[in-house]
């Protein structure tokens, strides 16, 4: 592989014939090489894209050779972007076609990427929604109105959100994070009025993306607290 040779020559009329001069893998990594034509280079890919090409020292690079060298090249460039974002946090597929567009790659590239995302396993939207579900349950109360739209703004799709929410999201465990969260709102509101204290805590509720019927049940159970005088605890309400 780390061969390189003058391979130009004329061909009939007089025009310069390119050839591949070389394939020179790179220091930085032996896995990517430089395609060089007349001892300049051309573009530099990954072995494996080398190989898919049936690149050749001495072969001769036709015009359409060289748009096929050159789309493998603004894949290889695509996919180094993608798999920099994802090592650094999980990403759902819409997430991953949203960074290359930000970086001007087109769309076929993009489909091309992802698929090797995919064959990978890379790139699960499912794997995501999972560890998201997790994450939001885990860290804070988050009814499924508010899951359901925390999964959307990640680029999730309708069917998967309803998926997993019938996996992760039971109505006792709905009831149980709403009530605690309630019951810790309340403590801060000592001080309101009960009508306040009710229209703030259904408020907050509601925004934590619980639904009538959990809203229903917790407001009843915590109706005392609410309708209560004591005024020991501070007043501040955190919205």
């Amino acid at each position: 592989m780390d061969q390189e040779r003058n391979q130009s020559g004329l061909g009939e009329g007089g025009d310069v014939m390119r050839k591949i001069s070389g394939l020179v893998p790179t220091k930085r990594d032996p896995h990517r090489a430089m395609i060089k034509v007349g001892g300049k280079v051309l573009a530099t890919m990954t072995l494996r894209l080398i190989a898919d090409l049936d690149l050749k020292v001495g072969m001769l690079v036709t015009r359409e050779l060289e748009m096929k060298i050159e789309a493998a090249s603004v894949f290889d460039k695509a996919f180094r972007s993608a798999m920099r974002s994802l090592s650094r946090r999980s990403m759902s597929e819409k997430q991953v076609r949203d960074k290359l567009r930000e970086k001007d790659f087109g769309t076929g590239t993009a489909d091309m990427v992802v698929e090797r995302l995919y064959e990978l396993k890379l790139l699960d939207d499912e794997a995501y929604g999972r560890m998201l579900l997790r994450d939001l349950m885990g860290k804070k109360a988050a009814g499924p109105g508010l899951i359901k739209q925390k999964c959307f703004e990640k680029g999730l799709k309708g069917p998967l959100i309803e998926q997993l929410l019938s996996e992760f999201v039971e109505v006792d465990d709905q009831r149980e994070a709403a009530l605690g969260f309630a019951e810790k709102k309340l403590r801060t509101m000592k001080r309101l009025e009960p009508d306040v204290r009710r229209r703030r805590l259904y408020g907050a509720l509601a925004r934590r993306g619980f639904g009538g019927d959990v809203l229903s049940y917790v407001m009843e159970q915590v109706r005392e607290q609410i309708e209560g005088n004591d005024t020991e605890m501070e007043a501040d309400w955190d919205s």
